[in-house]
């Protein structure tokens, strides 16, 4: 955000992309899982960048972009809660028991 500020006005962009859960190598990386973590749902990496290119083609860009519908409605709920709700909710979502639980071992 800083950055952002540093270089309004000068003709120079910068902003922070948060990309969400991405088909990459990172992802697929997190074996079986991560079909749980992510719902199933991923985004493309052309995804992404589209959203990138729609928010530097605004007249004026803000210092953070949310690619996809989920993942900005999951922003806007973890606001709504407390600090202390939204890391219990983190802590149940990626808790690595939980995750063995609902997909047993083949």
């Amino acid at each position: 955000m800083s950055l952002w500020t540093e270089l309004r006005g000068t003709g120079v962009t910068a902003f922070a992309v948060a990309p969400g859960a991405t088909a990459t190598e990172f992802t697929t990386g997190m074996g079986p899982d991560a079909r749980v973590l992510t719902a199933g749902r991923l985004r493309t990496p052309e995804d992404v960048v589209a959203t990138a290119l729609d928010h530097l083609d605004r007249r004026d860009p803000g210092p953070t972009v949310i690619d996809g519908r989920l993942n900005r409605l999951a922003v806007l709920s973890s606001r709504l809660m407390s600090r202390r709700r939204s890391a219990l909710t983190m802590a149940r979502v990626f808790d690595p028991g939980r995750l063995s639980a609902s997909h047993p071992a083949r």
